[in-house]
């Protein structure tokens, strides 16, 4: 096998392949991979500076807000071997 190259569109960015099982009449690819969206950050958590009239975003603390509607998206991929080839 020389290259193979499978894209499937899965925001924030392509899918690669994680693993490469070798078959007797080909191979398996698969990958995997996961993303979500973000609750707020909890007000106990906010700078003193997020009650000023202007909030500069990168003074919030985007570490701490919670991981919500985590979506999940496995690719798997079975590539035989051509007659003559």
């Amino acid at each position: 096998m020389l290259a193979v190259q499978a894209a499937s569109y899965f925001s924030p960015g392509f899918v690669p392949m994680q693993e490469l099982t070798a078959h007797e009449t080909g191979w398996t690819l698969a990958g995997h991979q996961a993303k979500g969206y973000y609750g707020p950050v909890a007000a106990s958590d906010l700078p003193p500076a997020s009650q000023e009239e202007v909030s500069p975003w990168y003074l919030l603390s985007h570490y701490k807000r919670p991981l919500t509607h985590e979506q999940r998206h496995d690719l798997r991929a079975d590539v035989g071997r051509e007659k003559g080839v």
